[in-house]
């Protein structure tokens, strides 16, 4: 459970996730070569709050995933998180910078 948890939460998701999601968001905003370095600066302008938001959500959703949730909750569990996780990504990304 813990390395499930640490593999999600601080290398896939500062390394992977947040470096795509800022990347795609600028470049659907900008539509410009530049969106890439955009991106990667307004990711470490904001990485921090970032990561606490997602690990408010995902430290605790994880261990409730893999240590106690039945497998057949499972799906319906993480999309419901994922749905919440995603609405304070929203507000706290989602307008123009």
């Amino acid at each position: 459970v813990m390395s499930k948890m640490a593999g999600m939460n601080f290398i896939s998701d500062p390394l992977l996730f947040f470096p795509v999601f800022y990347i795609i968001k600028e470049s659907i905003q900008q539509q410009t070569f530049l969106a890439i370095k955009d991106a990667m600066r307004k990711y470490g302008e904001n990485y921090w709050r970032d990561w606490r938001n997602s690990w408010i959500v995902w430290l605790p959703g994880h261990a409730i995933t893999y240590g106690v949730m039945p497998m057949y909750l499972r799906i319906p569990w993480m999309a419901c998180l994922s749905f919440f996780y995603m609405c304070i990504l929203s507000v706290t990304r989602g307008g123009g910078d």
